[in-house]
């Protein structure tokens, strides 16, 4: 899968549109690879000369389905979780700093790990299609949203 063509800049003028479609998969998703692209194209970002920058997915229903669940599996011990949510809060809090305006333009699902990242915008509109939601269902499951979204929803 190509990391670079997943999460790509498309200069719009004065605008940057942040392009989210993961090569090879059916929805967009926060894996470690995607992570690393997206530091990467926010330190891109964070010294470019645009004036606002707007997050969209590619994905016909879905925007961001949330953190890579097969990886989440994997990780076994205390000090793997803190390490992964670490370089994740690293990355969602650089979002915040961004010196341009921020939207996020969702269309379709937008959950878990990907209601977190949104909530890293400044602004966020969103489609009345049926397939557009937003939240945080690992909720349901006893798990705590571990990239800021119980911090940053009530907000």
């Amino acid at each position: 899968m190509s990391i670079q063509e997943s999460l790509k800049i498309t200069p719009k003028g004065d605008i940057a549109l942040l392009e989210f479609d993961l090569v090879g998969e059916k929805v967009n998703k926060l894996a470690s690879p995607v992570m690393f692209r997206l530091k990467e194209v926010v330190n891109e970002l964070k010294n470019s000369k645009y004036k606002a920058v707007v997050l969209i997915s590619r994905k016909p229903k879905i925007f961001i389905a949330g953190a890579d669940i097969e990886e989440i599996k994997k990780i076994n011990t205390k000090e793997e979780f803190t390490k992964v949510l670490a370089q994740a809060h690293e990355i969602f809090n650089a979002i915040e700093d961004l010196p341009m305006l921020t939207v996020a333009a969702i269309n379709g699902a937008c959950l878990g790990g990907g209601c977190e990242l949104v909530l890293t915008f400044d602004y966020r509109i969103c489609t009345d299609a049926k397939d557009t939601k937003i939240g945080l269902p690992e909720t349901k499951l006893g798990i705590i949203p571990g990239f800021g979204g119980c911090v940053r929803l009530p907000a």
